[in-house]
């Protein structure tokens, strides 16, 4: 958070009323928390972004927009409120409107964010700030061999272009061409559908999410489908 003013006693006075309400130090810390992870990505900018956004809303949301100021001292946190808008976040990749996220999803999500592992003591902390809040999160531990790894850098790094390809018509190509997205879901919802419907390990769900975004009918040779996602990665 930056804390603006005429000069360093209303700065003071802010800080000292941000840091006084115990409500909004926990909400705070696990957005904090969040980024820290998060801006580690190959690719991090437009989910900070959305992260950020979240952040400002429920701010707006609690502190009040009066033309003298936010109420920060007086101000209530609502954490079934805070809970639901961070779970909305990561069910905007994930799934429609409505789906319930458990522990497992939660650290999935916060996994294609970074676009790797999590450090043991960012997993800690990350822990601790949502239990602070009320959410339980659970990271994957299957996802420690290299190309597991290389594949999930790659996702992160076309997370904002397949957020918009989910949402538009396939492109289409003639045999022997290049491989082209296929239609339907992008690759982090068929991702959590297969995890959630299927039972798959998380290294194992995004294989098939990421074979899943290309056309089958341009793979002819028995391709896997890393190297597919490899391909993609160097064109776009």
């Amino acid at each position: 958070m930056a804390i603006a003013g005429t000069d360093a006693n209303d700065v003071a006075k802010a800080s000292q009323e941000w840091r006084g309400n115990e409500g909004v130090l926990k909400v705070a810390s696990a957005f904090d928390v969040m980024r820290t992870i998060v801006a580690s990505a190959p690719d991090p900018y437009e989910t900070l972004d959305r992260i950020e956004n979240v952040r400002q809303r429920l701010e707006w949301h609690f502190f009040g927009g009066q033309s003298s100021g936010a109420d920060v001292a007086g101000a209530k946190m609502n954490l079934p409120v805070v809970r639901a808008a961070v779970d909305l976040l990561m069910t905007a990749d994930f799934a429609s409107r409505g789906a319930v996220l458990k522990a497992r999803d939660r650290g999935d999500w916060i996994t294609f964010a970074r676009g790797g592992n999590v450090p043991a003591s960012e997993r800690e902390q990350l822990s601790r700030v949502m239990s602070n809040i009320g959410m339980e999160i659970a990271l994957p531990d299957d996802i420690d061999q290299p190309e597991t790894l290389s594949m999930l850098a790659n996702v992160n790094r076309l997370m904002p272009l397949d957020r918009v390809r989910a949402l538009q018509p396939s492109r289409m190509f003639s045999a022997g061409s290049e491989v082209g997205p296929a239609s339907g879901p992008g690759i982090l919802s068929s991702f959590y559908a297969t995890r959630t419907r299927g039972g798959q390990s998380f290294a194992r769900s995004l294989r098939i999410a990421a074979y899943q975004r290309f056309n089958p009918l341009d793979v002819a040779s028995g391709q896997v489908e890393y190297d597919l996602l490899q391909d993609f990665a160097m064109r776009d």
